[in-house]
């Protein structure tokens, strides 16, 4: 969630609307109250919020124990991810230094689509 945040905190537009709904898990009520005003489902999550948070049967359901646990297995699954599509580009790149300029061939084998192919043909030197 620090990575999440961080996101949130350097005001970084592309990162937030792409993590928007895993950043504002872990933001407080002013800053929920910004992203409300902007997006109808961030509303509406927030007053599942607060009914979640009157209800006596959730107190007991959710432990502040299951809650951390539940936060560690989202940010190891999305470090995961992003280990992945770093390991997608590299291989991409080392690719296309190679001179195998096929760019469909290139996403096929990567899982990357043909526009990140392309973006990174443009960028690496062949």
């Amino acid at each position: 969630m620090d990575r999440m945040k961080e996101f949130w905190y350097s005001k970084e537009e592309k990162k937030i609307e792409e993590y928007k709904y895993l950043i504002m898990l872990d933001l407080g009520l002013e800053e929920l109250e910004k992203i409300a005003k902007k997006d109808k489902m961030v509303k509406k999550y927030m007053e599942e919020i607060e009914k979640l948070n009157e209800s006596p049967e959730f107190h007991i359901y959710m432990t502040e124990e299951e809650d951390r646990r539940k936060c560690f297995n989202t940010e190891v699954s999305l470090a995961k991810k992003e280990g992945s599509r770093q390991t997608a580009l590299n291989v991409a790149t080392n690719l296309l230094k190679m001179g195998i300029n096929t760019v469909e061939q290139i996403a096929s084998v990567t899982c990357l689509s043909i526009e990140e192919i392309e973006n990174l043909k443009k960028k690496v030197e062949i």
